[in-house]
């Protein structure tokens, strides 16, 4: 759903939604790391612990959303097949082989239990650096877009 932008207080009653909220894809997946919020979009990691209670296994899922919708990225943000570049290959096909539908992927699981990643800046701009160590004892390392350089500013729209 798009978001309903409005002034607050008080909120008209006609709005159905204020912001956004995002339901997790597995069952017993939650969310104890913290967020992290760069170039428009969300990093948040996931665990989705091991079914017995006895273990400390599991998997994670690094999930990156527009921070402003809640939504998929319009463009590939994450390098997924790994070569270092953020172009049409880091699509996902949620159609099928006959009607392909490409789209930008919203996140990815990973082995083991990952942890908050530290964002590095590229010299090149070509992009970000994210290193989150993990459960297994490895450090995983994820190309993500770059955040834009230059001046923010707004303006208040009467």
């Amino acid at each position: 759903n798009p978001v309903e932008w409005t002034d607050v207080p008080p909120a008209p009653q006609d709005i159905e939604h204020m912001g956004w909220y995002f339901d997790f894809p597995g069952s017993r997946e939650r969310a104890v790391q913290d967020v992290t919020i760069t170039g428009g979009y969300v990093i948040l990691i996931t665990n989705l612990p091991d079914s017995s209670p006895c273990s400390s296994a599991g998997s994670s899922f690094m999930h990156v959303l527009n921070a402003c919708t809640g939504g998929r990225m319009n463009y590939p943000a994450i390098d997924l097949n790994g070569d270092g570049l953020l172009n049409s290959d880091d699509l996902v096909n949620v159609g099928s082989g006959a009607n392909p539908v490409w789209v930008a992927p919203s996140g990815f699981k990973g082995a083991g239990m990952w942890y908050t990643p530290a964002i590095i800046s590229l010299l090149d701009k070509s992009g970000d650096l994210a290193f989150s160590s993990t459960s297994e004892g490895t450090i995983e390392k994820i190309k993500l877009k770059a955040d834009p350089v230059g001046m923010y500013y707004w303006r208040e729209i009467n």
